[in-house]
């Protein structure tokens, strides 16, 4: 990395206007729970986004939320309003993300544009259904839809804080006693979390029964990559794992509806 420049634009017109530059490699400053070192960068200007009110959680007008890029995991984890939304799969997720000290660094944008780390975040935000808003060319916030969501959050680490070697979240709409929606999302399994979709469609419109979430665990274990693995895991491991925890966070979503 050659660093050359540093910005820290007033308005988002300006930032804009730094990040549109096509003669110099410019981007904004995010910092994720596992910031890349300096070396792996290829930036030439960095664009401090600070003074641009981007650190925020707001309820929307719909019910849902708004947060902003630059919020920072810590302020995720200790939301009185996350916690109670979708039974607080959010701030649960986020806690997971990394220690004390890197959540209060660590911002929503820099898991949202990088890879690395926090693979229980990612996932929420993908069963929650999460929409990302961009303007004027950098992502500014993510919003969150109102919704009643029986969620979980299925994983198995090294430690209880270590990152995730596979990970499972478990988004069920319930009508009467039917999977009205469900969303699934594995991470550990490919290099990049994906949403299963062969098991949501097996769930979907069908009342919940043994046969039915064997069937769910098992598209979970197909969709795993063969060819996926490293030093914390081989890939038949963690395809057996995507089927465990798919099955367990299946039944703890629905569960936790009947244990109100």
């Amino acid at each position: 990395m050659s660093l050359r420049e540093y910005h820290r634009p007033h308005d988002r017109e300006s930032a804009a206007s730094l990040l549109r530059r096509t003669h110099i490699i410019t981007r904004p400053i995010f910092l994720g729970p596992r910031p890349i070192a300096l070396h792996e960068q290829n930036w030439e200007a960095a664009v401090d986004l600070s003074r641009l009110g981007l650190a925020f959680i707001k309820r929307d007008t719909e019910g849902g939320f708004r947060m902003g890029t630059l919020t920072p995991l810590q302020d995720i984890v200790t939301s009185e309003d996350l916690q109670r939304y979708a039974g607080g799969l959010l701030p649960r997720a986020a806690r997971m993300a990394a220690h004390l000290g890197i959540r209060n660094a660590a911002n929503l944008g820099g898991v949202l544009t990088t890879t690395r780390g926090a693979p229980e975040l990612r996932l929420a935000l993908m069963v929650l259904g999460a929409e990302t808003i961009s303007e004027d060319g950098f992502i500014t916030e993510v919003r969150l839809p109102a919704q009643n969501t029986l969620t979980s959050l299925q994983r198995v680490a090294r430690t209880p804080m270590d990152e995730a070697i596979v990970a499972v979240t478990v988004g069920l709409q319930r009508k009467d006693n039917v999977v009205a929606q469900a969303r699934i999302a594995v991470s550990g399994i490919s290099h990049t979390p994906l949403r299963i979709e062969s098991s949501e469609a097996i769930l979907a419109s069908q009342t919940l029964t043994t046969d039915l979430i064997d069937a769910v665990a098992a598209a979970a274990m197909r969709a795993s990559d063969p060819d996926y693995s490293d030093y914390r895991g081989s890939a038949a491991y963690r395809s057996q794992m995507a089927a465990v925890l798919t099955r367990r966070a299946v039944e703890s979503a629905w569960q936790h509806e009947h244990n109100e």
